[in-house]
């Protein structure tokens, strides 16, 4: 047999022994307290109380006749175990799981009296007032008779409190879970679950690995946590963090729901890393906070959800810096929130405490720009696709206004005046009729969603750009910028879509080729023509001016609406995405099923041997490490010399 074979075996043999003299012990071993009395854990309510005063009274008397060594903690010890073992909700929470709520208590009260008499030892040791429930709360109290309906048959995460109504160190953070409930609306559900629902509690505890008796290892309060891919007692996740609203809340966004942080910026750090850094297709979201504490769940939550509109950003508002915030972006105090947008324009500042609701609704009004950027998010809802219907709905024939270019100053300035162009359409007032002025034409195709107005990156989308640009003065607008060659001049060009309507002979061969691409791999790598509008393409030549560009877009649309013209359908080159995926878009959440019953195998393992560190049950774990390293040790000893002297003509 190997060295390797036979250091697996002893490994095997010692952990087999050791953990038999760990069930043996456990098993034999009543609990602390209850050997703190010297009583039995059947003992009745009638000796529990016998023990006390017949241990009080020794204790006491022996410090009188002269003091002995640790006699004031094993006062306390006895009082700990006093208290806990006769009233009779402390003791069923001690017998069922574990559970010690006065321990916080007992260690304030060893470290108080220190070095004390016992004459000097007041009582009552502590003072324990029971925990008030919530009255009105936006938490969800659970119960055994409605977790199955209200959390197991959601679809919801859901955050849950397990406390108890007479452990001190419940009170803080129920304090202030209504407060976690706020932050988390929106991302997740909140609520909490009182250790008097026995069943309940039961399932939702750790179990030792050997009794499988339900127990809290880190105490009360516990946070768990039930993932939309885990709706089972034996997969949720149990949060061992500090037992803090922050870090609680950070937890929950970060490790279980998998949403970014936003981070906070100086001055310096904001203008070169997220105003001019964090590109220029995306709007600037910019958080004002006038405490430094960490963004709530649902702004990381919108941070997640629009990454391909904004990029987000937290600046501490301090008043040394007030007059620098106001002058620049407008802020005058914190808490606010500030959309910077497109070049040249005012930021838009609010003041005030958000909520998801209302930021959700902000966001979607802010999130593009005034102008807005073509891209392959924004193509159909712009109508720029020639592969989509209008979005006017029927309409066979729609239009869409390019200005095309470099970022830089030259594009900025043709931005905002393609911005004004777009606030005059806009404004005019659409009344048809005979003699109606030709820019009533392209304000009416605005408003009925058969015109747009966009912008379009013309080094990133340079295939596209080159394709609807194709002229030898492209490379103005079109490519990477070519230092020295050519100068950046960004390009008006509009490009009218028509769909013509098909008969329903038409309809029907469309409908048949489409069933024969589907199942022949070799015709479904050919283009689908009969999908594609057909497309005209015209370029602005004339001066950049708000009235000349009104009246060329007027007349374009009027002769687009009126004149048969040739135009061209085809293969069109896709708008590229502007930046990959980020790691934490790409998934929902962190803990999926089998991922689960590892992290709770591992949590249960490591917890197993902690309830009983105070009596002596680490030493099987030390005899098991002793035997392993000795025997292994030992057969490196044996093995090596004939390893080493093997004589190889003996065969």
């Amino acid at each position: 047999m190997s060295l390797s074979h036979n250091a697996f075996w002893v490994a095997a043999l010692a952990l087999l022994l050791s953990n038999f003299v760990l069930l043996f012990q456990r098993s034999s071993s009543p609990p602390l307290l209850y050997q703190t009395l010297e009583v039995p854990p059947t003992a009745s309510a009638t000796e529990i109380e016998a023990a006390y005063f017949r241990l009080h009274h020794a204790l006491w008397i022996s410090e009188k006749e002269g003091p002995a060594y640790n006699t004031i903690e094993k006062l306390i010890d006895v009082q700990h175990a006093y208290d806990t073992l006769s009233d009779k909700r402390r003791r069923r929470n001690y017998d069922t799981f574990l559970l010690d709520e006065l321990e916080a208590a007992v260690q304030r009260a060893k470290k108080e009296n220190a070095g004390v008499s016992v004459d000097e030892l007041e009582f009552p040791l502590w003072h324990v007032e029971p925990v008030k429930e919530l009255g009105e709360s936006a938490t969800v109290s659970l119960t055994s008779h409605n977790f199955n309906k209200i959390v197991l048959e959601s679809d919801d995460v859901w955050v849950i409190q397990l406390y108890s109504e007479m452990s001190i160190d419940s009170q803080e953070l129920l304090d202030s879970w209504d407060s976690v409930a706020m932050d988390m609306a929106g991302v997740a559900q909140v609520g909490r679950v009182e250790i008097g629902q026995i069943p309940l509690l039961i399932l939702l505890a750790e179990k030792t690995l050997y009794t499988k008796q339900p127990r809290f290892g880190s105490g009360l309060p516990e946070i768990v946590v039930f993932t939309s891919k885990c709706r089972r007692f034996d997969c949720l996740i149990r949060y061992r963090g500090l037992k803090t609203k922050d870090a609680l809340i950070d937890w929950v966004a970060t490790s279980v729901l998998k949403l970014p942080r936003i981070l906070y910026y100086s001055f310096k750090t904001l203008m070169k890393d997220v105003i001019q850094g964090a590109g220029t297709h995306k709007v600037k979201v910019l958080l004002f906070s006038g405490n430094g504490e960490r963004a709530a769940p649902y702004l990381r939550q919108a941070a997640k959800k629009y990454w391909e509109y904004a990029v987000f950003a937290k600046i501490l508002f301090q008043e040394q810096n007030a007059t620098f915030w106001e002058s620049r972006v407008g802020v005058k105090s914190a808490p606010a929130l500030v959309f910077v947008k497109d070049p040249g324009l005012k930021p838009v500042v609010f003041h005030g405490v958000l909520n998801s609701s209302y930021f959700e609704t902000l966001i979607e009004e802010h999130k593009a720009f005034v102008l807005p950027q073509l891209r392959r998010i924004s193509a159909e809802a712009l109508g720029c696709d020639a592969r989509r219907k209008s979005v006017a709905g029927n309409s066979t024939t729609w239009y869409c206004v390019i200005v095309a270019g470099r970022t830089g100053p030259s594009l900025s300035q043709v931005r905002g005046v393609m911005r004004e162009v777009l606030q005059n359409l806009t404004d005019t007032e659409v009344v048809l009729g005979s003699g109606v002025p030709g820019h009533v034409l392209a304000a009416e195709a605005l408003k009925s969603q058969r015109l747009s107005l966009s912008w379009l990156d013309g080094d990133k989308q340079r295939d596209f750009c080159y394709v609807y640009l194709h002229s030898p003065t492209m490379f103005e607008a079109c490519g990477p910028r070519r230092n020295g060659e050519v100068d950046d001049v960004p390009k008006i060009f509009l490009v009218r879509y028509q769909r013509k309507l098909l008969t329903i002979k038409e309809q029907e061969r469309i409908e048949k080729n489409k069933a024969l691409r589907a199942n022949n791999p070799w015709i479904s790598l050919l283009e689908d023509n009969d999908s594609v509008a057909s497309q005209l393409v015209s370029k602005y030549e004339g001066s950049a001016t708000v009235a000349d560009i009104v009246q060329w877009v007027s007349q374009m649309v009027y002769e687009g609406d009126n004149n048969d013209l040739p135009s061209f359908s085809g293969k069109m080159p896709e708008l590229l995405p502007e930046e990959s995926l980020p790691f934490w878009a790409q998934s929902q959440e962190v803990v999926a099923d089998g991922q689960a019953k590892v992290v709770h195998f591992i949590q249960r393992f490591m917890q197993t041997l902690s309830p009983y560190t105070s009596n002596m049950s680490l030493v099987p774990v030390v005899v098991f490490l002793a035997i392993f390293l000795s025997l292994h040790f030992f057969l490196h000893l044996n093995k090596f010399p004939q390893l080493v002297g093997h004589d190889p003509s003996a065969g």
